[in-house]
C-alpha cells in the first residue's frame, strides 16, 4: 500500500500538530455542551382505575356496544 498522500495531508510540524489536536478537542468539547441532552427524570404517576371497568360493576351496560364510522 502507498501512504504517500497523507504527507500532504499530515501537519508538517510539531507545533501544527498539536495547534490542530487542541483545535479538535476544542470543538468536540464545545459540540458535547451544545448537544447534550438537559431531558429531565421520568415522573411516576398513577391513574385509578374508573369504576366502570372494576370487576363486580353493577352499573348501566351496553347491550350491543359497536363503533359507527361516519363518512363525509
Amino acid at each position: 500500500m502507498d501512504f504517500s498522500y497523507l504527507a500532504a495531508v499530515l501537519p508538517a510540524s510539531k507545533q501544527e500538530l498539536i495547534w490542530w489536536s487542541c483545535f479538535s478537542l476544542l470543538t468536540l468539547l464545545v459540540f458535547k455542551i451544545l448537544l447534550r441532552s438537559d431531558a429531565e427524570d421520568a415522573i411516576e404517576f398513577t391513574v385509578p382505575v374508573p369504576e366502570a371497568c372494576r370487576s363486580g360493576w353493577e352499573g348501566k351496560q351496553l347491550n350491543d356496544p359497536s363503533i359507527k364510522v361516519i363518512r363525509v
